[in-house]
């Protein structure tokens, strides 16, 4: 495993991984530099190499909604709702310097235009447990697949 900012630079050779997997990362970047860690995954990934990728999904919530009329209950769901102002200084410290909110939001025909323009190919939905590549077993976890309600927004493509 290797921690980064990638959006802002590759985090190994180009060309060299032959794996990456993305869970639940992308929805907490702001729109422009979600393009950019796509871009650089796209660089460090082989020909040939595999890249799987979660993120919520909004059409999923989106339905809910109206379906259920909570506003409430979706905003919490899309992650972008602040139920009580920070009264704690850590509080404040986390809305700061953190990035647990979400920044934006995709659903399936969103993402994959952001893949395609990336370069990825070979772009299917997946779904937990299907990728046939041993090294995601390890990461997987069937609750990041689906949230509560939500069947999140879930695919495998190919450089």
């Amino acid at each position: 495993m290797i921690y980064g900012d990638i959006a802002k630079s590759i985090l190994c050779n180009e060309n060299e991984a032959d794996n990456i997997f993305c869970c639940h990362t992308l929805e907490h970047m702001p729109l422009e530099n979600m393009v950019d860690a796509l871009k650089n995954i796209y660089k460090m990934l082989k020909p040939g190499g595999t890249f799987r990728l979660i993120v919520p999904n909004l059409r999923t919530r989106a339905e809910h909604y109206i379906k259920n009329q909570n506003a409430d209950y979706f905003l919490e769901t899309i992650g972008m709702g602040q139920k009580k102002n920070n009264k704690k200084i850590l509080d404040k410290l986390r809305n700061l310097f953190g990035n647990s909110s979400h920044k934006w939001m995709y659903d399936e025909k969103s993402i994959t235009k952001y893949l395609i323009e990336s370069g990825f190919k070979n772009i299917r939905p997946c779904k937990f447990g299907d990728s046939g590549i041993e090294v995601f077993k390890e990461v997987e976890e069937l609750k990041r697949f689906i949230e509560g309600d939500f069947i999140e927004c879930a695919f495998q493509c190919s450089k």
